[in-house]
């Protein structure tokens, strides 16, 4: 029984699930309990393999359809919860988890300051994500109207009694000359499930499936630690949901990031681009990630200085220290996750960027 950050295995969950269903049209729709400890005591490995089996087994028996995941905790006394994983799908059963887990501390896992001063006028369809914006939105006190319209879009908005507009990407399209007039006065947020959007408008992005972390954080005025759209990241693995879990990650930086599935084509890319850091996976058919980073750091210059991280689930004591030794500049074991990611932008991007 250990402490564990419900925020850092929450994110987890959700970023490598989101990758999973990010090339189906199954629509992933996260809802939890904002007033959830911030850390809880318990065995962390069991809640995970909780989380995937039945989001999985969801996944795996809707072709089409939605995706739910909630969260929340049952009080049973001052210092511990029932901890509730519901997950509900489009082609399965309820799965339903009940689990006690311990916690020594009242910080919860959201807080918005002064709610009451929040307005949210929500325009989007999409009813797996208006369920789950209503209820997180709701749930951290502030104030929300949904509209389904153009008409009582353009009524809403004229009011100006909102301070925040939350509008799916095409709904922003079609209405894009009203709300860029009203942008000095109402916060927009794009919301979209696809993070190439990012790139495209200069506007803050909310990518589905969200949860009451990161709608807080907009509500707060407050960003994901810091973010870098200048900076172009390459992630290298042969095995491709491990790419796409890799970026899921980097979708709160809005970072560049490009793909490649095999060593010899990264020397390529690496040589034709100039990229700011690179995460490579080392075992890999053809040419090794060690291999490929000996060639790099032989075309010379800022070659040998490009930050390049070591992907590997072969992990031992000496596994950091041979790949410094062949020409790394750190190493990150797999899984990755949010934590370990981020202390790793920290170090190589922040100051840059």
């Amino acid at each position: 029984m250990k402490e564990y950050s419900a925020a850092s295995l929450l994110t987890d969950v959700i970023n490598i699930v989101r990758a999973k269903v990010s090339e189906t049209t199954i629509r992933f729709a996260v809802s939890v309990d904002s007033s959830l400890p911030a850390v809880l005591i318990g065995d962390e490995p069991e809640v995970r393999n909780i989380f995937f089996t039945f989001l999985e087994n969801a996944i795996s028996c809707s072709d089409k359809g939605f995706v739910s995941l909630f969260v929340f905790g049952k009080p049973v006394d001052e210092s511990t919860i029932e901890l509730v994983i519901d997950v509900t799908c489009s082609g399965c059963r309820q799965q339903l988890a009940v689990l006690p887990q311990n916690f020594n501390s009242t910080k919860a896992l959201a807080v918005v300051n002064n709610p009451e001063r929040k307005n949210v006028l929500i325009y989007e369809r999409r009813e797996a994500y208006t369920s789950s914006l209503i209820f997180t939105i709701d749930n951290l006190g502030a104030d929300h109207t949904l509209v389904v319209d153009d008409d009582e879009f353009h009524e809403k908005i004229e009011s100006r009694f909102y301070n925040y507009l939350f509008i799916a990407h095409e709904m922003y399209k079609r209405n894009k000359e009203i709300v860029d007039a009203y942008s000095n006065k109402i916060k927009t947020v794009i919301i979209t499930n696809n993070d190439k959007v990012v790139s495209e408008q200069n506007l803050e992005t909310l990518v589905m499936p969200a949860y009451c972390i990161s709608i807080a954080d907009i509500l707060n005025g407050e960003s994901p630690g810091f973010i870098a759209p200048n900076a172009k990241v390459l992630i290298v693995d042969d095995i491709n949901i491990n790419l796409h879990i890799t970026k899921e990650l980097l979708v709160p930086y809005k970072m560049q990031v490009d793909l490649c599935n095999n060593g010899r084509d990264a020397v390529q890319l690496i040589k034709d681009k100039q990229y700011d850091l690179v995460f490579m996976d080392n075992m890999m058919p053809g040419m090794s990630g060690i291999e490929a980073v000996k060639q790099i750091r032989a075309f010379g210059g800022n070659y040998e200085y490009l930050p390049i991280i070591a992907l590997s689930a072969n992990i031992s004591t000496d596994s950091e220290k041979m790949f410094i030794e062949n020409g790394f500049n750190g190493f990150l074991p797999k899984p990755i996750n949010s934590d370990t990611i981020n202390a790793v932008l920290q170090k190589w991007l922040l100051k840059k960027n």
